[in-house]
């Protein structure tokens, strides 16, 4: 029987590729992509001495997740699940779920909202402190608006095209989205704004 809360049977991979933007002044995206690996990373994608880590920040200790860096993907086609971070949030805030999904026989896609994630929030507050001004908040919010919508329509453009490889794992009948907060309310965008989006959960 199919129990969604019990991690599925695929072993999960994870890569990480960014991706440039010049339609909007060479705008920088790291994504993250979790996605179905072949038999031969089963229990290394749990297991403590192969699973990936990685920093939050430079210099703390490492966060790991429940995946293999750079495993192969396994054969065959998938949906594909857009994963929206929240504010000063990051793009592997949510990794207990992308790899959970992934685990179930999903492609994951996340990206940072450059500018609006936790590294860049800390770093205001650190330049506030040390007596910059503090920016005008309905400037910011605004300025994130109008950009978060497109972030997510440039990385699902260019994963589909092949950034990150897995063009041929992605079922582009099927695509949905996910996200936390002020990814929530990007996922209700996206919805509004892109056909694509064929399932939406905030």
């Amino acid at each position: 029987m199919y129990d969604p809360f019990i991690r599925g049977p695929h072993p999960v991979g994870v890569r990480t590729v960014t991706l440039v933007d010049e339609t909007r002044g060479e705008r920088t995206l790291p994504v993250e992509l979790w996605y179905p690996a072949t038999a031969a990373s089963a229990g290394q994608d749990l297991d403590e001495a192969t699973r990936d880590t990685f920093e939050v920040f430079p210099g703390l200790p490492p966060v790991w997740q429940e995946a293999v860096r750079d495993a192969e993907p396994q054969a065959g086609m998938f949906p594909l699940v857009a994963f929206s971070h929240g504010f000063g949030g990051h793009r592997r805030q949510s990794t207990f779920l992308c790899t959970h999904l992934a685990s179930h026989g999903y492609v994951v896609a996340a990206a940072d909202h450059t500018g609006n994630t936790l590294m860049d929030v800390v770093q205001l507050m650190v330049a506030i402190q040390g007596g910059a001004p503090m920016p005008d908040v309905k400037e910011s919010l605004g300025q994130f608006i109008e950009l978060r919508p497109g972030d997510v329509r440039v990385m699902l453009d260019r994963v589909i095209s092949g950034a990150g490889d897995l063009a041929a794992q992605i079922d582009v009948s099927r695509i949905g989205m996910t996200g936390h907060s002020f990814g929530g309310w990007t996922t209700l965008m996206m919805a509004g704004q892109d056909r694509r989006i064929r399932a939406a959960l905030p």
